[in-house]
C-alpha cells in the first residue's frame, strides 16, 4: 500500500509538519536560498520555516548571477544581508531599515551552504548577520561542526529577532520547530 502524502507539505502523512506552521509576520523579506538536494529532506526545516513566514520566497539552486538574482526578487531596491556559514565575513552595522531589508538564508548541510558562497563570489561581498553562539539549540537530528550552527530555522529566527529587535515575537515558531525535532526523533527509534 503506497504512503498517503499530506497535499500542502509534500511529505508522508505521519510525519506531516502543517499543524505545527505557526503564522508570523517578519517584517524583514527572508529569501531561502536552497540547495537542490535538500528540498525533499525529512529534516529540512526550511519548509516550516517557509509556511510559517508571511514575507518568505524560496529559491532552489546552486548558482545564480547577481544580476539574476535581483531580478528574480523583482529589483526592489533592498539591502541584501547574509546569513553567512563561512567564518570571517564583514558583519553589518545596525544602520538599515527593516522596510528596506532582505534577509538570505543558505539552507542545507554546513558543506552544501558554503559551496554555494564559494560558487557564488557576489555573496562573499554582502554584509552578513553575527548570530549567537549561546542559543540552545533544539536541532538534535542533524550534528553541528561548531557552535553557533544552527538548523535554518533557527537561525533565520533569530538573526529576524536581531535585526526587528524584537526576542519574543519568533519564540512560538522556534516552540513548533521544538516539536517538529521531537517528532522526527520518535519516527528516528
Amino acid at each position: 500500500m503506497p504512503r498517503v502524502i499530506c497535499p500542502k507539505c509534500q511529505k508522508p502523512q505521519r510525519t506531516c509538519q502543517c499543524d505545527l506552521v505557526t503564522p508570523t509576520d517578519n517584517a524583514i523579506e527572508v529569501v531561502i536560498w536552497q540547495h537542490p538536494s535538500e528540498a525533499k529532506h525529512p529534516k529540512n526545516s526550511a519548509l516550516l520555516l517557509q509556511q510559517s513566514l508571511a514575507n518568505c520566497r524560496t529559491l532552489m539552486t546552486e548558482t545564480i548571477s547577481e544580476q539574476d538574482f535581483i531580478d528574480w526578487c523583482g529589483n526592489s531596491g533592498k539591502i541584501n544581508l547574509l546569513l553567512s556559514p563561512l567564518p570571517d565575513q564583514k558583519i553589518a552595522s545596525s544602520t538599515f531599515s527593516t522596510d528596506s531589508s532582505r534577509l538570505i538564508v543558505i539552507d542545507g548541510t554546513w558543506r552544501k551552504a558554503r559551496k554555494i558562497c564559494y560558487l557564488n563570489p557576489w555573496l562573499q561581498q554582502l554584509p552578513t548577520i553575527a548570530l549567537p553562539d549561546d542559543y540552545q539549540s533544539h536541532y538534535r537530528i542533524r550534528k553541528a561542526e561548531q557552535p553557533g550552527q544552527y538548523s535554518t530555522l533557527e537561525a533565520t529566527c533569530l538573526a529576524l529577532s536581531q535585526l526587528e529587535q524584537s526576542s519574543d515575537k519568533y519564540q512560538p515558531l522556534l516552540q513548533a520547530f521544538a516539536q517538529l525535532m521531537d517528532r522526527l526523533e520518535q519516527f528516528s527509534r
